[in-house]
């Protein structure tokens, strides 16, 4: 690797997991008592403190996932309401436009046929 290039996570959850991972560790071993605090971990310890970690982060995703798709399906709905409104907006304007030619086209033969009388 060329040391000036920065080391990053490819995939953001991984590095998460990782962090979280660390913290959980540096807790659990300053809850130990002193004399213990020097020893590493062992392999059945880490494994235990990943699955509690890794446990907590996959509850968490499932109901974020969770959230997203509800959000998601109410904004579609949202979107089709929207879009079902608009079309209904446009078949009254256009109902309520040939109304009104009807009636002005009324009153204009009603106004010829007064004209006519009067004459």
């Amino acid at each position: 690797m060329n040391p000036e290039e920065e080391e990053r996570w490819i995939e953001p959850r991984a590095q998460e997991a990782y962090d979280r991972f660390i913290r959980i560790s540096q807790k659990h071993h300053n809850i130990l008592p002193l004399e213990s605090r020097d020893k590493s971990f062992t392999q059945e310890e880490s494994e235990n403190l990943w699955k509690q970690n890794a446990s907590e982060l996959i509850r968490g995703s499932v109901y974020a996932d969770i959230d997203k798709k509800r959000i998601e399906r109410e904004r579609n709905r949202e979107e089709e309401i929207a879009a079902a409104k608009e079309v209904e907006n446009k078949r009254w304007a256009t109902k309520i436009a040939a109304q009104c030619s009807q009636f002005c086209s009324r009153n204009s033969d009603l106004q010829r046929s007064e004209s006519q009388k009067k004459i």
